[in-house]
């Protein structure tokens, strides 16, 4: 999902659905500033969607690739 110039809350809708259809959601972006242009992620924005996906309560796992593919690795060998 491209989140280039998306606000936190239409991040958050996406988390949210992703959570409650219980999916992988994968985030991709070009640039990460305070500043918005056509290929940028606002950096306030995705704070705030750190700070939301990080918080225990609301039972996100925010990984890297990696982590998922070495978890889904894990699962294979059970």
């Amino acid at each position: 999902m491209k989140i280039d110039q998306l606000t936190f809350e239409e991040m958050k809708k996406q988390v949210d659905q992703a959570a409650a259809e219980s999916y992988w959601l994968v985030f991709a972006g070009h640039d990460i500033d305070s500043t918005s242009t056509d290929q940028t992620t606002l950096s306030a924005e995705l704070e705030k969607l750190c700070k939301y996906m990080t918080e225990p309560a609301n039972g996100i796992w925010p990984a890297t690739v990696l982590e998922v593919s070495e978890y889904i690795i894990r699962q294979r060998k059970k």
